[in-house]
């Protein structure tokens, strides 16, 4: 169940969505009656779920489970919302939280560009040489997080966020120790996909050698 509050909002609808090979899935729509709306029913397994309100962009990000979520928040700042009652969600929420250098990587675009504009070449560099270290930074953040947490289905969600940046070697590992923990979650089949190819294209190498 959920609170929307906004000066001009006292109706409308609100949908539900999760994502599905890439690509945004309809679940669910409730009105909104006096700023306030509730979905029922159950999940497979916690999974990142969207709640957006009509007529606007910015939706509501969380992890749900099966228990009673509440969430709140103002129409005019949906990405700010308060969720509770999914353990799932604090999960995803420390992980953002404690994203390192997170501000200061926005800060980082925001200068970057004010140094384009007045041709700053100096300072470009140094900007960029800064962003790369906190990218590097950031990776190696959530590759801990990700083989920290393969039992869980945030770990899983974010292991296909993190795939890109794994060696075969290590996305390997990472699919076979997340099959252990949970074989059935829609990611971990998703990550199975995905690595296919993968194996497919080592394979040949080592043939070739």
């Amino acid at each position: 169940e959920g609170t929307v509050t906004g000066d001009s909002l006292t109706s409308g609808k609100v949908y539900l969505q999760n994502m599905r090979e890439g690509r945004p899935n309809p679940v669910d729509t409730a009105d909104i009656t006096a700023g306030a709306f509730s979905f029922e029913g159950k999940v497979d397994a916690p999974e990142l779920y969207f709640i957006i309100v009509e007529g606007q962009q910015v939706p509501v990000v969380l992890f749900a489970e099966n228990g009673k979520i509440s969430i709140e928040g103002s129409v005019d700042s949906l990405d700010k919302a308060t969720v509770s009652g999914s353990k799932s969600h604090d999960l995803f929420k420390k992980f953002n939280d404690e994203m390192p250098d997170a501000k200061r990587s926005m800060a980082i675009r925001d200068e970057y560009m004010q140094a384009q504009m007045s041709q700053n070449q100096e300072k470009m560099t140094a900007l960029g040489d800064e962003m790369n270290a906190i990218i590097e930074n950031q990776q190696a953040y959530m590759k801990k997080f990700v083989f920290d947490n393969v039992a869980n289905p945030v770990g899983a969600f974010m292991g296909l966020n993190v795939a890109s940046m794994l060696e075969f070697a290590e996305l390997d590992s990472l699919v076979k120790l997340l099959e252990v923990k949970q074989p059935n979650h829609i990611y971990v089949q998703d990550l199975k996909k995905a690595i296919e190819p993968m194996k497919a294209h080592q394979l040949a190498l080592e043939a070739v050698k």
